[in-house]
């Protein structure tokens, strides 16, 4: 029998923070209180022992609940300890000068593609997640451009759990294909997403890895597809190779 050691209280606060996350935008009580099916009475210990620890804040002009400055802080603290991340930053810097694109660096966290920082395109229109949403790997130029460096078990164990979800027209929805275009990939160095995440999108992606040769991370350049021909965005998934390149040996890779 398996035992499990989870922590209920644990796990309601958390429920809780991440339910403020999501929301990125001050919630009351009674919200809180029917979204997650926590009692009032409950509920607002919860939140005066967060709001005590700097994890929540109640804005005192409506009662309302938002995260706190204590998440702001323990996010830096996890991106300073990735080295990938300040490695990457000034070359994601140089993308985003160079074709006026949203740039984004990536990881894979629980079989889903993780963005952990995200340059914004200074363009009225323009393609960006948010630091920390997700996405499908086998919809994403970031994504795709991880899987296709990864064991082969590996691939299929993240398919396994996710699926290949249909996100557009233009998304990839057998696992065969998947594969054809993961070899392509591997020989063309960098990946490709045309509207298969969404519609109207054009992105590239290029991976980066340590100086084991594991991939650990991903960037890519993403930008309304009116905006990039064939030409240009093979100019993007060339420039996003090359700088995929730089960061892994800045972190130790030596490519074979």
């Amino acid at each position: 029998m398996k035992l499990d050691y989870r922590v209920a209280s644990v796990d309601k606060a958390l429920d809780i923070l991440e339910f403020l996350s999501r929301q990125r935008r001050e919630s009351g009580l009674r919200e809180l209180s029917t979204s997650l099916n926590i009692p009032k009475a409950t509920l607002f210990r919860y939140l005066v022992t967060l709001e005590r620890r700097g994890y929540v804040r109640k804005n005192p002009e409506n009662d309302k609940y938002g995260l706190g400055f204590k998440i702001l802080e323990l996010s830096n603290c996890v991106l300073g300890n990735m080295t990938v991340h300040e490695v990457a930053l000034p070359y994601m810097q140089e993308l985003l000068d160079r074709f006026k694109e949203t740039v984004n660096l990536g990881v894979l966290e629980d079989n889903e593609v993780v963005y952990i920082e995200i340059l914004e395109s200074p363009r009225s229109f323009k393609m960006s997640s948010q630091v920390g949403g997700r996405d499908f790997p086998h919809a994403t130029s970031i994504g795709k451009a991880m899987l296709a460096f990864l064991p082969e078990k590996k691939v299929d164990s993240i398919i396994d759990v996710t699926g290949l979800p249909k996100r557009t027209e233009k998304t990839i929805t057998l696992l065969a294909q998947l594969k054809e275009e993961l070899a392509m990939i591997r020989q063309r160095g960098y990946a490709m997403d045309n509207g298969e995440n969404e519609e109207g999108a054009r992105c590239v992606g290029a991976p980066i890895f340590d100086r084991r040769g594991d991939v650990i991370a991903a960037i890519s350049i993403s930008g309304p597809a009116f905006r990039s021909s064939g030409q240009e965005t093979q100019e993007m998934g060339v420039a996003v190779l090359e700088v995929t390149a730089q960061i892994s040996r800045k972190i130790g890779y030596s490519a074979p």
